[in-house]
């Protein structure tokens, strides 16, 4: 488990029940899970980290809209 709060608030979520992981939303972890690179968020990026954001989110919620954003997490909201 990469980050705990990240991971507990994903576990709550409904992306989970659908069998959505991390990385179908961040990409292969295994390309950014470099301590050094996973602290520069730029290194990760380069190195596949994908940040979903609204156009994301569209491939599977089509009617998203930015106020559904911090719902991917549910720590975001609290």
């Amino acid at each position: 488990m990469c980050h705990r709060i990240q991971y507990t608030s994903w576990n709550e979520s409904k992306h989970k029940t659908k069998g959505l992981d991390c990385e179908g939303c961040h990409g292969n972890g295994g390309d950014y899970k470099a301590i050094g690179v996973m602290k520069d968020r730029v290194a990760a990026m380069k190195a596949g980290l994908i940040l979903p954001g609204l156009v994301f989110c569209k491939k599977c919620h089509v009617k998203a809209d930015a106020s559904m954003l911090p719902l991917a997490h549910a720590h975001k909201t609290k």
